[in-house]
């Protein structure tokens, strides 16, 4: 794939002044280069000390072509002195779900992957989901409080909904039972990223703040940030807060959960967290209770599953039969189904007819080399605003 300075190789940005090239290649080492030449060959490390780990985001996208997901859509950053014990992160430009992502971990093991990935030997969701149960490098759960009043929707759909964050907006369908009703999680206790915590009585922040520093010494939890669902989710989104030095905002599911696992990873500070929550999707409170608990039900219904083309570009003027939407200056998903019958969500704007290329399905088959790789659909139709609930209810009265 070509680009601005003709190189093809993984790159491995490093924030940390005085960290040796020779040392990060060192640390690299693999099954899939046991020697620094061949990593060498294989990643290019650029020294960019002190800059925000977004700001290399922007860099990337703006220096290496990309027209498809390829080895310059993953990259690394190296940022600590010590990658050998805090990992290093690995980056994913543009997530399935729209955003800028990255899991970290130990350096060899993120060099594999950036490879693997760089030939679609594996995929995003994959790594999300071993970088939840990797015990190194450790990074300590998140608690989510349940301190609401008003109890009208269960815990632990809430709860689940913050822990898998974006990602289940693209969690494949494929293989559900469905003699296995609703929840996707059956237990609190089966949550990846979060522990969640029902308290007795609600209580202020500051309050559930001092209880915090209590419960993260004894259950070996984040000790500085957790969310809090109150009575306010509906309109406001969870409460995400940071002790010391103190901080709070506030974010709609389902970005809210992966906002402070960002955090805790290191992909963002508070500053760009907030510059995030105010400027994502805004996804109904509504669907994304219905959409957690249907998932399973809806999969084995008769109708196409969906994924997420969702695109990070500024809000565009659309044509929508929601006068609330139409007013509103939001940006919000649209349905659109495609000439092979897909149905994908996405915030970047369509015309009709429009042709995209997307990731190959199930119900595609192979192409013509075997494999499950890229292909072009047609954007035919869009939905209505309220598809996935109109649906699921007419679903319902059947």
């Amino acid at each position: 794939m070509s680009n601005s300075d003709g190189d093809d190789r993984i790159k491995v940005y490093c924030t940390v002044s005085g960290l040796a090239e020779q040392a990060i290649c060192e640390l690299l080492r693999s099954d899939a280069a046991g020697s620094v030449a061949e990593v060498k060959e294989l990643f290019s490390v650029i020294p960019l000390p002190d800059q925000r780990h977004l700001q290399i985001f922007q860099h990337q996208d703006e220096t290496y072509k990309k027209p498809e997901y390829d080895e310059q859509s993953y990259f690394l950053i190296v940022d600590s002195a010590n990658p050998a014990v805090d990992g290093v992160l690995l980056c994913n430009l543009k997530g399935d779900h729209g955003f800028p992502d990255a899991v970290r971990e130990m350096p060899a093991m993120a060099g594999m992957s950036a490879a693997s990935l760089g030939i679609a030997n594996t995929n995003w969701s994959e790594v999300r989901e071993n970088g939840w149960n990797e015990q190194e490098p450790r990074i300590e759960r998140i608690a989510v409080y349940d301190n609401r009043r008003e109890k009208e929707h269960d815990f632990l759909r809430l709860a689940e909904a913050v822990d898998y964050g974006l990602h289940y907006l693209y969690t494949d369908l494929d293989g559900l039972d469905p003699d296995e009703p609703p929840p996707l999680t059956t237990s609190l206790d089966n949550l990846f990223r979060y522990t969640a915590v029902e308290l007795d009585n609600p209580q202020s922040i500051q309050d559930t703040c001092r209880h915090h520093q209590n419960l993260a010494k004894d259950k070996d939890l984040n000790r500085n940030i957790f969310a809090t669902i109150d009575d306010n989710i509906a309109e406001e989104g969870v409460l995400l807060v940071q002790v010391q030095p103190r901080k709070e905002l506030r974010c709609k599911l389902p970005l809210a959960g992966e906002l402070l696992w960002w955090s805790a990873v290191g992909l963002v500070d508070w500053e760009e967290m907030t510059d995030l929550a105010a400027t994502h999707s805004d996804i109904e409170y509504k669907w994304t209770i219905d959409r957690m608990t249907n998932l399973q039900q809806t999969a084995h219904a008769g109708q196409k599953k969906t994924f997420s083309t969702t695109g990070h570009d500024n809000y565009k003027d659309h044509n929508t039969d929601d006068p609330d939407e139409a007013n509103s200056g939001e940006r919000r998903f649209r349905y659109y189904r495609t000439k092979s019958g897909l149905v994908i969500a996405s915030i970047d704007v369509y015309d009709i007819p429009s042709t995209i290329t997307r990731q190959r399905q199930e119900s595609d088959g192979v192409d013509k080399n075997g494999e499950m790789g890229k292909m072009e659909d047609i954007v035919v139709e869009e939905l209505p605003w309220d598809f996935y609930l109109t649906r699921d209810a007419s679903e319902e009265t059947r």
